[in-house]
C-alpha cells in the first residue's frame, strides 16, 4: 500500500539562547498564518521522569506562509516576520550585545 503524500504544511523553530539558557528553556513561539496563531513554550519536561524535543513545531494546514515571534527568558523579543512553510529554522537569539 502507497501512503499518499501530505498536502499539510509546517514550520519548525529551533533555538539557540545566547543570553537565556542555551537550550531556550522557557520561550515562548508563537506563528501567526492566515488561520490563525498557535503559541508554544520551549520545555525540557512533559511529565514525571521524562523529556521532550525542544523544537518548537506548528501545523499550518493549507497556509504557506506564517510570521513567527519569539520572547525569550531574558525579555528580548525577536521577530521573524514572514516565513515560507515546510522549513526547519534554527534562532539564535538575538540582542544585548
Amino acid at each position: 500500500m502507497v501512503e499518499p503524500e501530505s498536502t499539510e504544511a509546517s514550520v519548525a523553530v529551533a533555538l539557540r539562547g545566547k543570553h537565556s539558557d542555551r537550550s531556550a528553556i522557557g520561550a515562548q513561539v508563537s506563528c501567526k498564518s492566515a488561520s490563525g496563531t498557535q503559541t508554544r513554550c520551549v520545555t525540557d519536561s512533559v511529565g514525571y521522569a521524562s523529556s521532550s524535543d525542544l523544537t518548537a513545531h506548528f501545523g499550518l494546514g493549507t497556509d504557506r506562509k506564517a510570521n513567527v515571534e519569539i520572547r525569550w527568558p531574558s525579555s528580548t523579543v525577536q521577530r521573524l516576520g514572514e516565513v515560507n512553510a515546510d522549513q526547519r529554522l534554527e534562532v539564535e537569539e538575538a540582542g544585548q550585545e
